[in-house]
């Protein structure tokens, strides 16, 4: 499971390397499966594929996978996957050359197969003797997602508008893809800023706003996670949100993080993300979990805030709410079972 907990760095697309987006506070939890972050460059999802696959160190917080940072460690940065927004392939002769060099830098036995392979599964396996310079740039693009999807027992794929800009490989292809690595294991992140792609493709959809998760809103007023419909993924999906208050006294911190922490271990979150406020501000905590029913979810909620020391817990939640704060745990989103509507 990949684990950002208050994440912000910013990314490097913009010209001359200047900053395109960013992403401030970011934390959240994705397990196997594939997921979608929807948003725009300028909402950061660019700064957050860089910083998530270790190519940028964060200005603060942290991301981990089994308690390692893809940034400082090389041996894990191997078993990821990243389709950047430009292509960066390595130098050589032609494209089969450079195939093949990115294979063997990621430790396959035989690279020559595996770059063989991938090309083939993607259908652009008549490029294998292109020079590179002669490549358009979705030619190049279409190069990089091979690469990118051809990688073997990766921990964690990420995708950066795979449909777009990309010269030859049919959208079935790159599905077919995306799913086969979901299904053996791997934690598959798509970034788009369609919510067609969103809605056909996601386990789990999660909004990325002015650098923020959040449960937005469309220009034109509507949730932009109520926008989504959700014809493809898992057949039965529920998300409940629960608010965790600090104490009265000051003497606790709210438990958004704590909570945030054993809901990962639960076999039921499918995903999870909280917010919480900046240290020493006594403000309400958020905590949002994904999974195959309402009352799975809430039943993961309530054991984790039970596992939680008591004296980090903060207010009750009734408490809360007779202060005005929200406390319970409310419904969020949810998605018809059986497919779309």
């Amino acid at each position: 499971m990949i684990v950002a907990r208050d994440l912000a760095g910013i990314d490097s697309s913009g010209p001359r390397g200047a900053a395109r987006g960013a992403v401030a506070g970011v934390s959240l939890a994705l397990g196997a499966g594939l997921h979608v972050v929807l948003g725009a460059p300028e909402d950061g999802t660019i700064a957050l594929g860089e910083l998530l696959a270790g190519h940028r160190a964060p200005s603060r917080g942290s991301v981990c996978w089994d308690g390692r940072s893809p940034h400082h460690d090389p041996s894990l940065r191997r078993r990821i996957a990243h389709l950047a927004v430009v292509p960066d392939l390595p130098d050589a002769r032609d494209v089969a050359g450079a195939v093949r060099a990115a294979f063997a830098a990621r430790g396959a036995a035989d690279p020559a197969r595996a770059g063989t392979a991938a090309l083939a599964a993607l259908g652009v396996a008549h490029l294998a003797s292109r020079k590179l310079p002669s490549l358009t740039h979705g030619e190049a693009r279409a190069i990089d997602a091979a690469i990118a999807l051809g990688a073997e027992d990766p921990v964690l794929v990420i995708a950066h508008e795979p449909f777009a800009d990309v010269s030859g490989p049919a959208e079935s292809a790159i599905e077919r893809r995306l799913r086969a690595l979901s299904a053996g294991g791997a934690c598959v992140v798509l970034l788009t800023s369609s919510p067609r792609d969103a809605a056909r493709l996601a386990d789990d959809v999660l909004v990325l706003e002015r650098g923020r998760i959040v449960r937005g809103a469309s220009a034109g007023g509507a949730g932009l996670l109520d926008a989504v419909a959700w014809p493809g993924g898992r057949a039965h999906r529920a998300e409940l949100v629960a608010h965790f208050a600090p104490r009265a006294d000051g003497s606790a911190p709210s438990a958004g993080r704590a909570v945030a922490r054993l809901l990962t271990d639960r076999e039921a979150a499918w995903s999870v993300s909280w917010d919480e406020p900046p240290a020493g501000v006594r403000a309400v905590s958020s905590v949002r979990v994904a999974g195959p029913d309402e009352a799975a979810c809430a039943l993961a909620l309530l054991e984790a805030a039970e596992a939680v020391p008591e004296a980090d817990l903060g207010d009750p939640p009734q408490a809360a709410a007779a202060r005005g704060d929200e406390g319970a745990v409310v419904p969020a989103t949810k998605a018809p079972s059986g497919g779309a509507p």
